[in-house]
């Protein structure tokens, strides 16, 4: 008999080691680790967070409130308090009270079924937080916490393209920059690819009493645009940068799309430019009858490229107008 007490005894004890990790309010092994691995992660991703790596299936409105809310994002995720309960009566694995909250309640047995990586705990941790900010529906905060996890698979820019200052912010290459900068261009390069330029584009539409739409993000692979006579020319999403030197005054051009380069008179330039595939054509983007031309200004420093612009389409009389705006940018 005092075999048998003993034997349940130590099961018993075993079975209280085992479900430690999971218990109320316990942050050690099992579900609930899964969590902490993922708290983890998901800040790392929201601190690398940009247009590049959201993925471009992403709509609009959550793309643009990522991207504006970002390190309230992190801070959020950071410093929520996780509160176990072995089951809750919502079905779910986790909820939480909403706007101001941080607290987040997970259910044990629900989290035990529906979480099968840190992955998928990314991105329902990325789901409670956009409750913690207002946003209650809940299609909204299952794409939000969806784009943060699946950015890591996408390539990040470290840049936002369309800020004026984003060519100063752009780490340098140092490879790039010993055949970029003119000082160092001598003839035996007359001309050389240096890398590659991508396209970004993104739509807006606006109101005379100030309001906006968020901006629409094209990631399409081409962007179509005309000639003055309405033919269309496909801009590609990306290309190559070639800088080279013409004789007989070793002036020195760069050149991405098209036939016409902008030519570069110290290690800092800005030269305007029409934007065509030929010296003569101008290319032109049409909405509705609207039409203006793709005029680009160019800012180069160090090796960082950025040719910008920002279009208005706007009919006579009209309480609304349409906003585009285009760069193209250097480095990758």
């Amino acid at each position: 008999m005092k075999i048998i007490k003993l034997g349940l005894l130590v099961l018993i004890l075993n079975t209280k080691a085992m479900a430690g990790g999971d218990s109320v309010g316990n942050g050690g092994d099992g579900i609930s680790q899964v969590f902490e691995d993922a708290r983890i992660k998901a800040i790392k991703l929201l601190e690398r967070l940009d247009p590049c790596n959201i993925p471009v299936t992403t709509k609009p409105e959550v793309k643009e409130w990522l991207l504006n809310y970002r390190l309230e994002l992190v801070d959020d995720v950071r410093n929520s308090h996780h509160i176990w309960q072995p089951t809750n009566l919502t079905g779910t694995c986790a909820w939480t009270r909403g706007r101001g909250s941080r607290e987040i309640v997970f259910s044990t047995q629900e989290c035990r079924e529906k979480i099968y990586s840190v992955e998928t705990a990314v991105a329902l941790l990325i789901h409670e937080s956009a409750h913690h900010f207002g946003k209650y529906a809940e299609t909204f905060a299952i794409e939000a916490g969806n784009a943060v996890r699946h950015s890591e698979t996408n390539r990040t820019c470290h840049y936002d393209p369309f800020q004026s200052n984003s060519c100063n912010i752009v780490p340098v290459k140092d490879s790039a920059t010993a055949k970029a900068e003119p000082g160092r261009l001598t003839t035996r390069y007359a001309s050389m690819d240096i890398g590659e330029w991508r396209l970004f584009s993104r739509v807006r539409t606006c109101k005379v009493n100030g309001s906006c739409s968020a901006w629409s993000y094209d990631d399409n692979p081409k962007r179509t645009f005309y000639d003055i006579n309405d033919r269309e020319y496909a801009l590609p999403a990306s290309g190559r940068v070639i800088f080279s030197i013409e004789a007989p005054k070793n002036d020195i051009y760069l050149k991405t799309f098209g036939a016409r380069a902008c030519q570069l008179t110290s290690n800092i330039s800005y030269c305007d430019f029409g934007m065509g595939p030929t010296e003569e054509s101008d290319l032109y983007e049409k909405r509705g009858d609207v039409r203006q031309k793709l005029f680009f200004t160019s800012f180069f420093t160090g090796n960082c490229l950025r040719q910008h612009a920002k279009l208005l389409f706007r009919k006579p009389r009209a309480n609304d107008w349409i906003e585009s705006e285009h760069v193209i940018f250097f480095p990758d």
